[in-house]
């Protein structure tokens, strides 16, 4: 199913309704007919019984899908590519919510972090440089890896006392 064109429209279009429709009756037709001797119903559809008799009834029932609904489908190249976007828009969104972070703290803080990091001997010779790209915001904008490392370092200088 294409579940990013569903999420997009906030529906599912007439074909998809009526395919459900089509699965749902014959499930419940096959459920509600359990084998002799069984008559709760909701005690059969949990036995795996039920669930091998309507597996061996899917071929049957796709059969009686409308052809649409199959040209409607993703190809498993399409699931690929969505998930593989999807991946790429979230690392995206991470980086610019790390970096928004970053632009948050004032300039004074940053060189507290320096200073009381440099005179405690918390920092390594990379996380001073790049606080020393931080001190300089906005005029220096620091790279979203270096941005991810000012993280680091802010959880370290709160562990610390610092801030």
């Amino acid at each position: 199913m294409n579940y990013s064109k569903i999420w997009a429209s906030q529906t599912v279009d007439d074909t998809v309704v009526q395919s459900l429709r089509i699965i749902a009756e014959a499930v419940n037709e096959d459920i509600i007919s359990p084998p002799q001797g069984i008559s709760n119903i909701s005690e059969w559809c949990k036995r795996e019984g039920c669930w091998t008799r309507l597996s061996e009834k899917a071929d049957d029932i796709a059969e009686h899908l409308p052809k649409e609904f199959w040209r409607g489908l993703m190809t498993v190249d399409d699931d690929r590519y969505d998930a593989k976007t999807a991946r790429e828009n979230q690392r995206i969104e991470n980086g610019i919510e790390v970096q928004r972070h970053i632009f948050e703290v004032p300039q004074t803080q940053w060189s507290k972090i320096i200073k009381e990091g440099m005179n405690r001997s918390l920092l390594t010779p990379k996380e001073v440089d790049i606080l020393r790209i931080a001190e300089q915001i906005p005029a220096k904008i620091p790279t979203e890896k270096q941005s991810a490392i000012l993280l680091e370092v802010l959880g370290k200088a709160r562990e610390e006392g610092i801030i």
